[in-house]
């Protein structure tokens, strides 16, 4: 570990050259320049082992991410670190967690067809699909929390049905 005197200061952290800069505990500030414009860039890495591998985890910018706020979200993944998990994979956990949080299936279900209606040549498709989640899915699970649908939810949409109606059920 840096010692306390050798810790990355507020002071200093514009004036640092080119180069990786530790202030303890796999906290560091990388320092890069861009080859073409040759503006600096400042990065918070948190840089671990995790198994055999050498990880850099990014944890912002120096313009958007303070020295406190830079250690305290390192603080934050050492115990995760400790406990033999490996943080980056923590993290996007929870990030994904977030972004899902609050909705129910219905909600995703009305994303999932606006993002593939591109892809369809025939509206007949998307009727289809939209058809099809109304009837099957919607009055079971589709207040469901999406989080909280399981495989068990699903096959129990899909079984009941799957002799009569292989096709729409694949679908």
């Amino acid at each position: 570990m840096a010692k306390a005197d050798k810790l990355l200061s507020k002071v200093s952290l514009e004036a640092l050259p080119v180069g990786m800069h530790h202030d303890g505990k796999g906290l560091y500030l990388a320092v890069t320049k861009n080859k073409e414009s040759g503006a600096e860039r400042r990065s918070w890495i948190f840089r671990y082992r995790f198994g055999a591998k050498i990880k850099h985890m990014g944890l912002g910018s120096l313009e958007r991410v303070t020295l406190p706020q830079a250690r305290a979200e390192h603080k934050k993944w050492l115990p995760v670190l400790w406990a033999k998990k490996d943080p980056m994979e923590e993290r996007d956990r929870e990030q994904r967690a977030n972004v899902i949080a609050g909705k129910t299936f219905k909600t995703v279900a009305d994303e999932w067809l606006e993002l593939n209606k591109p892809g369809w040549r025939n509206p007949k498709h998307r009727q289809q699909a939209e058809n099809t989640l109304t009837t099957y899915a919607h009055p079971t699970i589709g207040d469901t929390p999406i989080a909280a649908v399981t495989r068990q939810d699903v096959l129990g949409l899909v079984l009941p049905h799957w002799l009569k109606i292989p096709e729409t059920m694949v679908r």
